[in-house]
């Protein structure tokens, strides 16, 4: 099994998936069922934390205080 390497969260990726995220989705789980926490924790080098958060919003303002901090 290949494991893939998560990409680092920038404030310019954090902004695109934020925006897309709240277009497609908002409070709402993905296709996948899988929520905004999950999804970015999967895809980028993010804490653990965030993978049990749900709400969007807040993920997206703690990671935005973690990125200028």
């Amino acid at each position: 099994m290949k494991k893939t390497m998560k990409r680092e969260l920038t404030y310019e990726r954090l902004n695109m998936e934020y925006l897309s995220w709240a277009l497609a989705n908002h409070e709402d789980p993905d296709m996948d069922g899988r929520y905004f926490g999950e999804f970015l924790y999967g895809k980028y080098n993010i804490d653990k934390e965030y993978k049990t958060l749900v709400d969007y919003e807040e993920i997206y303002s703690k990671l935005l205080r973690e990125l200028y901090g």
